[in-house]
């Protein structure tokens, strides 16, 4: 279906003219999960698996938030030109919920605090490197203020790391347009989304067996500021499963 872009006419797919900045107001963000070894219950689809940690249910909400911690499973992801990953960007939400991001530096197995206070956390990407190689020797974990509770992580190798989940900023509408499954073993995958206040409900669900599946949404899910999504998965045969997703959503100023 042609699109007024910029004033001009195209037949490019509405997808591509977001993600390359031609319609104001609208872009696109992507989030993506693995969880090797889902069981008889849901599980979040990230590395760290089980029952997700989060800063705060309703990041809009909350005024001040909290510094948060980073540090490697590997002395190597240090910040010196013989490092392996040198710098992390953590990308996530601030006060009221307003996006941001901050880049801090590793060292190695040694816990890093942040700068800025977050009021939730959504990805970890490895951003500068050394001679030593050219991702994360460890796996990356960025913690709660606390230093102890898991929020995210980035595996040995990956070079970023986060999860099937998000949240809605503040100043914004959120529409999860489309996500793509994979599973070895049979499994049952539900899209979860809740509004601050409120339980976590599925929306969407795909059930697979040893193979994948592309959901593609007439009428997209719609999170408003406070929101948050997040995509679970729970085996149906007698072996855990392995499950990969990988999310697409549109973010539209209010």
């Amino acid at each position: 279906m042609p699109v007024i872009s910029n004033t001009k006419v195209t037949m490019l797919p509405n997808g591509i003219e977001i993600a390359a900045g031609n319609i104001s107001g609208i872009k696109n963000s992507g989030y993506s999960g693995q969880n090797t070894a889902v069981g008889t219950s849901y599980e979040a689809v990230t590395r760290l698996g089980g029952t997700r940690n989060e800063l705060y249910s309703n990041p809009v909400g909350e005024s001040t938030g909290q510094t948060i911690k980073v540090k490697s499973s590997s002395s190597s992801d240090v910040n010196n030109g013989g490092g392996n990953a040198r710098r992390v960007k953590i990308k996530g939400l601030g006060p009221d919920g307003v996006e941001q991001d901050e880049n801090i530096n590793l060292n190695g197995t040694n816990l890093v605090e942040s700068t800025l206070n977050f009021t939730a956390v959504e990805k970890v990407i490895v951003n500068k490197v050394g001679s030593g190689g050219n991702t994360n020797a460890g796996d990356i974990t960025v913690y709660a203020n606390d230093g102890t509770t898991a929020l995210i992580q980035s595996a040995a190798g990956e070079g970023t790391g986060g999860g099937a989940f998000g949240y809605c900023p503040a100043g914004k509408n959120l529409y999860l347009t489309q996500f793509f499954v994979s599973s070895i073993e049979e499994a049952e995958v539900g899209v979860f989304s809740r509004k601050f206040g409120t339980a976590f409900g599925v929306r969407q669900t795909m059930f697979l067996k040893d193979g994948s599946g592309n959901y593609v949404s007439e009428a997209p899910i719609q999170l408003t500021p406070g929101d948050s999504f997040e995509i679970r998965a729970k085996r149906l045969g007698s072996t855990d499963a392995k499950v990969s997703v990988d999310v697409q959503v549109f973010l539209e100023d209010q």
